[in-house]
């Protein structure tokens, strides 16, 4: 999807800059699946459990002190959410580290309390619960220097701030040193994300649910001066579900008009049990004509077993 979403709109591909789904079984690097930011993990011994099992697929274990992650680049943004699972599996000693950018505010735990904004009084004063995974959403405007801090969808801490946008790579369960291995968290993190926007509490919501996600691709094909060619647009559910799920669909004129430069298109997907995706074709007309590029919309609507996080597809 392009341009802004309405209010009442879930749309978690909107603005996600960074994705580490932590899904690796073996190897030193977790992949950014949306920004290509690779983050380089260090110090897991041979006998340490480094891939597990996560809340959705595969998880990072920080099960040692000196276990850290590092982005290969900088991820400086006026505004920010991140948002992780989390579970954490010994008691915290030390306020460890979660998030921390170099040279800028940390997402850690406050020793005898909860998720922190490290320094700042920004904190939930309740503690993770141990071996439960939790979803946190910390929310960052460094244009109005306000933060908030989210737990299972619920707001739990909001505080105010003035330190200058982080400029170097991030670290990630450890400190924002290579040497320094006293803030580091005994916890598996699953799912992280970064959003270059501030996340509806709706969004916050939808990410810490149960539920499974549906979402649709933008699609780009050349339509040719003659006969039609086919736009096949992919709807993705993630995680997949042991359940039949349903979603209607219907397509709705951006610049092109059904009928001349598109064939509309309406219907019912249908995913089986353990199903990840279906696709859905659109004819598209060719003609002589000089045009610019027109564009088409196919909206998701009506979910049945699933939440539509990104549900407008566009065809250009």
């Amino acid at each position: 999807a392009v341009g802004t979403i309405q209010d009442d709109e879930v749309d978690l591909s909107f603005g996600l800059r960074h994705h580490w789904k932590f899904d690796e079984t073996s190897g030193d690097v977790a992949a950014d699946s949306v920004g290509g930011n690779t983050v380089r993990l260090f110090n897991w011994g041979p006998a340490e459990a480094k891939w597990v099992p996560g809340r959705l697929g595969g998880a990072l274990d920080f099960g040692d002190d000196d276990n850290l992650g590092r982005t290969d680049e900088a991820i400086e943004l006026p505004r920010f959410t991140v948002a992780f699972w989390m579970k954490v599996t010994r008691p915290t000693s030390d306020n460890p580290r979660i998030v921390a950018p170099q040279q800028s505010l940390h997402v850690g735990i406050q020793k005898d309390a909860g998720v922190e904004i490290v320094n700042r009084n920004v904190f939930d004063q309740q503690p993770p619960q141990l071996l439960n995974w939790e979803h946190y959403a910390v929310t960052f405007n460094y244009v109005e220097g306000e933060a908030r801090i989210y737990r299972d969808g619920v707001q739990v801490a909001a505080g105010n701030f003035s330190d200058p946008l982080p400029q170097l790579p991030w670290f990630l369960g450890h400190s924002d040193s290579f040497t320094a291995h006293n803030a580091s968290i005994d916890a598996v993190l699953d799912d992280l994300r970064v959003y270059d926007r501030i996340l509806s509490d709706v969004d916050i919501r939808a990410l810490g649910s149960d539920t499974s996600f549906l979402s649709i691709n933008d699609v780009a094909v050349v339509e040719g001066d003659a006969g039609t060619v086919e736009a096949i647009f992919t709807v993705s559910l993630s995680p997949p579900v042991s359940e039949s799920v349903t979603v209607d669909y219907v397509t709705a004129d951006g610049t092109a008009t059904a009928g001349s430069d598109y064939e509309s298109a309406s219907g019912r997907l249908t995913f089986a049990p353990n199903q990840t995706q279906r696709t859905i074709t659109v004819s598209v007309n060719g003609d002589t004509g000089f045009e610019g590029d027109e564009t088409f919309l196919l909206h998701l609507t009506n979910p049945a077993g699933a939440t539509i996080a990104a549900g407008r597809g566009v065809g250009t």
